[in-house]
Order: structure tokens, then C-alpha cells, then sequence
């Protein structure tokens, strides 16, 4: 913990005579397996959410953004192939380059066609029943209601929308799996915003291994 590796600091600096937290047993452990939203708990959100937070969830499955970045993603982001952002998290440092799937495609389309029809149409590819962009809360707030309504669990429990990320990653390395020449370690990268030291560890963390495998062997 950092709080020890401190004190060890200040032990083999001559500050401190023993290391007072060396011992301690970390309370937090990651979890060893990223939860991921199964094709029913899809179904079931999507069957009864409203035409907006519709569009923002399937967004996010298909672009694995975070929901900082979903909500300000702006229309000039959009070019002939690509959704091209720089990452919230990385502070700009990072850009993610989201290739436009025919899904997404399709997404963007009807995202498109009912921002024609606004008064005052927004900046934002995504955007709320009132005809604003989203802010990061009010998505929130809305995704946390509807999915609570339908027995998808409380706010601090059952499939989140940062779960949204780790799903739409668990997608790709199947696909990569069964298209390496097309989905690369590469566009993965672009894809997340990641790093090329850093794949490794980021499919660790994001995606689900036995939803791979499951998909590996399941009978065709």
C-alpha cells in the first residue's frame, strides 16, 4: 500500500526508526474478473428505456467510452471512418479512434435524424429528452433510475455503466480472436485510448475471460 511504502521510505532514509504499517494486510483487492452486461440484461434495459438513454447505452457499448467522454462527445468528432476524442481521464494526452461499425453507424444515423428535428440542435452527438446535451450527472442519474426500476440493482450494485467499457472490450478481443488480421493489438489501442505498454495490463482489468472463452467454445 502506499501508505507503507512511505514509511519504508522514511525507515531507509533515517526518519523513522521502523515502519509502522509494514504487516498490515491490504483491505482492497481488485476483482480478478470484470463484470460484463450479458446479451439478456441488454435486452432488458433497452426493451423499456426511453429513445435517449437508448441511444446513449447502445453508444457506449459500441464506442467503449467512458461516460465523461459519451456525454461530451461533439458532433465535429465524427469523421467518414473514425469517432476521434481526446480522453477525459488522460487529461487530452490520449485520443481514442473509434472505427464507425455499420452498428454504430446505424446509431449515428438515428442519433442524426432526431437532432434535425430540435429547435435548437446541439453540439453533442448525444443529448437528452429536453433537447440539451447530457451532463455527466444527469446520464448518470437517468442510468442508475431506469436500470433500479427494472430490478438490474441498486446504484451500488448489478451492472454499472462503466461495466458498459469492460463489455464493449470483452467484444473486441472475441472478435480479435476470430479476425486478428483485422482487429489488431493496434486498434485496440486507438480503440481505448490505451497505451502499447500498456495492453496488457488493460485487458486484465477490462476484460472478462471467461466470457471469451465461453464464446471460444461454444458450440457453432
Amino acid at each position: 500500500m502506499a501508505l507503507s511504502a512511505f514509511l519504508t521510505w522514511c525507515k531507509q532514509d533515517g526518519r523513522l526508526d521502523w515502519n509502522r504499517a509494514r504487516g498490515i494486510e491490504t483491505v482492497y483487492e481488485r476483482p480478478t474478473e470484470a463484470y460484463i452486461w450479458s446479451s439478456e440484461e441488454q435486452t432488458l434495459f433497452l426493451k423499456t428505456a426511453s429513445s435517449h438513454l437508448a441511444w446513449a447505452f447502445k453508444l457506449a457499448l459500441n464506442t467503449g467510452l467512458r461516460r465523461e467522454d459519451l456525454v461530451r462527445l461533439p458532433i465535429t468528432a465524427l469523421t467518414r471512418d473514425h469517432l476521434i476524442i481526446p480522453t477525459g481521464k488522460s487529461r487530452g494526452r490520449q485520443t481514442a479512434l473509434i472505427p464507425v461499425t455499420p452498428p454504430l453507424c446505424e446509431i449515428l444515423d438515428e442519433l442524426n435524424a432526431a437532432r434535425s428535428l430540435l429547435k435548437a440542435p446541439t453540439t453533442t452527438i448525444l443529448f437528452s429528452s429536453r433537447g440539451r446535451p447530457w451532463s455527466t450527472e444527469g446520464f448518470g442519474t437517468s442510468f442508475d433510475r431506469h436500470r433500479t426500476k427494472i430490478g438490474l440493482g441498486s446504484k451500488d450494485n448489478g451492472p454499472t455503466i462503466h461495466d458498459m467499457r469492460k463489455t464493449c472490450a470483452t467484444n473486441m478481443i472475441i472478435l480479435q480472436h476470430h479476425y486478428p488480421d483485422l482487429i489488431t493489438d493496434t486498434i485496440l489501442i486507438d480503440l481505448f485510448g490505451w497505451t502499447p505498454g500498456t495492453l496488457s495490463k488493460m485487458k486484465r482489468i477490462y476484460v472478462s475471460d471467461s466470457a471469451v472463452i465461453d464464446a471460444l467454445t461454444a458450440p457453432k
